[in-house]
């Protein structure tokens, strides 16, 4: 029996399902910090559990939301205000040392042996299952890490000229050059403590370092006074909110700042590292710059680690000097070879003392961390300086009165 002629017309591929987002009437404030309109995939995926204000986990009542999976608690016992972050399960196969995933298997080393003051550390850990393992056997065995530590005060994201923008908010109070400079030398020792026990952190960005938090009087005034929005999750189409999903959101807050030391937050993309050995892109994540070795190959691979914590450093340094202006900002979709050609130009411009981008530097700044950027922003890693050096910067230590 003859074969029947095969089509001369491909497959058709099944349409992808439209995002959640667009299945959802419209919530949150459309504000630049509360984004769980573009979340609702990971919560779908269980990569992110669903709790709510008011839930209580281990003797921890949540009752403000600081981010998208940190909230504000108090220690059962001794009243102290804390942090409690809810750490991501991976979309993919779980391993040994996936990128992104090392905050609690690194933190209880970082704990041990870093004694900086500038370095955030866990107070606790706990797990919590999935909010549906009780009525779906599909997720009977699905469960989350969560971390605890001492609360911190406004990330530096929200001096970003780019992000007010998009909302208002009463605690943007603007740094004076005294205190970015107290911030930038907070960083600074703080990184290099990390590197003297050999931890890279390889995510430093203002979203990263938090000023020190209120005080616990003032904390307790925000939230007498200032109860957080809360928003439904609805469907256009009227149908039932998937159970997977919450059935509400609350806005993120800001609590912010009072006075003492910066910290450095969030281990995920932090290793330990090996004499030697080559890391890839791939160990450092997407949405923070990479440095120019790291650019313009999918393969590019550095052996000096602490070095593109240099460079991300620069770029965070110049973000406080110029109270939230990117050195270089970079969408995502744009081409490597753009930024880089960007990093030239503003490198250049960066060594003419007389540029345009160096007047964005408060005057008496200027000569003391204009070539403190330009090592750490150099292009070649070999010659980028190290953050340790950087904390040896005379310049830089002396006169606070904190140390």
């Amino acid at each position: 029996m003859a074969r029947p002629l095969a089509s001369s017309h491909p497959a058709r591929i099944p349409p992808r399902p439209p995002p959640l987002l667009k299945l959802h009437e419209t919530f949150t404030n459309g504000g630049y910090f509360w984004r769980d309109d573009y979340l609702l995939e990971r919560w779908a995926r269980s990569e992110q559990p669903v709790v709510y204000l008011g839930d209580v986990y281990h003797g921890y009542e949540l009752k403000l939301r600081l981010g998208h999976w940190c909230w504000l608690t108090r220690d059962p016992a001794s009243g102290e205000f804390l942090t409690i972050k809810f750490l991501s399960l991976p979309s993919g196969p779980i391993h040994d040392g996936l990128p992104g995933m090392n905050e609690l298997p690194i933190s209880p080393f970082v704990k041990q042996h870093c004694q900086s003051p500038f370095v955030s550390t866990i107070k606790t850990n706990f797990r919590i299952p999935h909010h549906l393992s009780k009525i779906e056997a599909t997720y009977k065995h699905v469960a989350y890490d969560a971390i605890v530590y001492p609360v911190t005060g406004t990330d530096l994201r929200r001096l970003s000229t780019h992000a007010w923008a998009f909302l208002e908010n009463p605690n943007k109070v603007p740094l004076p050059p005294g205190r970015r400079k107290e911030t930038i030398r907070d960083l600074t020792l703080g990184l290099a403590a990390l590197h003297e026990i050999g931890i890279a952190h390889g995510d430093i960005h203002p979203g990263n370092v938090t000023l020190a938090p209120p005080s616990a009087h003032e904390i307790e005034r925000y939230l007498a006074t200032r109860p957080p929005a809360v928003d439904e999750v609805r469907r256009k189409d009227g149908a039932p909110t998937d159970p997977t999903l919450p059935c509400r959101v609350t806005e993120h807050v800001d609590i912010g700042f009072g006075h003492g030391h910066a910290s450095i937050i969030d281990l995920g993309y932090a290793f330990h590292t090996i004499d030697g050995r080559s890391y890839s892109r791939d160990y450092f994540p997407q949405g923070t710059p990479l440095p120019p070795e790291l650019l313009g190959n999918s393969d590019a691979t550095t052996n000096l680690p602490f070095k593109v914590d240099s460079w991300q450093l620069g770029l965070c340094m110049f973000f406080i000097l110029t109270h939230g202006k990117f050195f270089i900002y970079r969408w995502l979709r744009t081409a490597e070879e753009d930024w880089l050609n960007q990093h030239r130009q503003e490198y250049a411009e960066l060594s003419d003392a007389g540029s345009e981008l160096c007047e964005k530097i408060p005057a008496d700044l200027r000569e003391g961390f204009r070539p403190i950027l330009l090592s750490l922003l150099c292009p070649d890693p070999a010659r980028r300086a190290s953050v340790k050096d950087i904390a040896r910067h005379q310049w830089l230590i002396q006169g606070d009165g904190r140390q």
